[in-house]
């Protein structure tokens, strides 16, 4: 009789112990659920900001679109920059944005499946693979972040950041433009990679042509120049 009684405390403490472990497992499951699915649920894309002039190298009336790249690049999370389009480039390879219609945008984008997604229900898998994309837009009021595009799919592989040139700039390409008889007081610039890496395209009117921009020299066929900006 005494045994028995004195066996009563014991179990008693093996069936709380147990208790308390299948309530921790419990609560560890629930938990690992939930960081889960706030990890598998989309950051929504920062919502653009007033233009600034803060950090604009050269601006308003000097801007070579290069210098302005790291600026661009830090105001975006895209890590991938995948090339520009100025309008209005000048002889001396700067822009002027005292001038009408003078503009430089530049296209970010990210690796698969990173960066701002489409807005999806927590702990659900993406329909696709999404590659984005952001631009950054400068004008005459300054330097802005235009809305993300979330629901670009990627293409292939996924695109590649488009290598910056080490010898090779606008006032060259304006050089080459002027041994080619195109006439303008300003022009259409592009900064792409094309079907032979990266590439100048440069526009006056009708009159184009596109150059590698590893060297300035290789005039590209209209097969090679293939490519533009996302």
């Amino acid at each position: 009789m005494f045994s028995r009684v004195s066996q009563n405390p014991g179990r008693g403490r093996d069936r709380l112990g147990g208790l308390i472990v299948i309530t921790l497992a419990f609560l560890g499951c629930l938990t690992l659920s939930l960081w889960a699915k706030s990890e598998s649920t989309p950051e929504p894309p920062r919502a653009p900001e007033p233009p600034t002039t803060v950090e604009l190298v050269g601006f308003p009336s000097k801007v070579n679109p290069f210098e302005l790249l790291a600026r661009a690049q830090g105001m975006t999370p895209r890590t991938l920059f995948r090339g520009f389009v100025a309008e209005g480039l000048l002889p001396d390879g700067t822009l002027d944005f005292n001038r009408k219609g003078t503009q430089l945008i530049f296209t970010f984008q990210s690796p698969p499946g990173l960066g701002p997604q489409p807005a999806r229900e927590g702990g659900t898998l993406p329909r696709r693979s999404y590659c984005g994309k952001q631009n950054v837009r400068v004008s005459k009021l300054g330097i802005a972040l235009e809305p993300d595009v979330t629901d670009l799919p990627c293409s292939g592989k996924g695109p590649e950041a488009v290598e910056l040139p080490e010898a090779c700039g606008a006032e060259q390409i304006w050089a080459i433009a002027k041994k080619r008889k195109l006439k303008g007081s300003d022009a259409r610039l592009e900064y792409y990679e094309s079907r032979r890496g990266p590439a100048f395209r440069f526009g006056i009117g009708r009159d184009n042509f596109a150059v590698s921009a590893k060297d300035c020299k290789q005039v590209l066929s209209s097969k090679d120049q293939r490519g533009h900006v996302p």
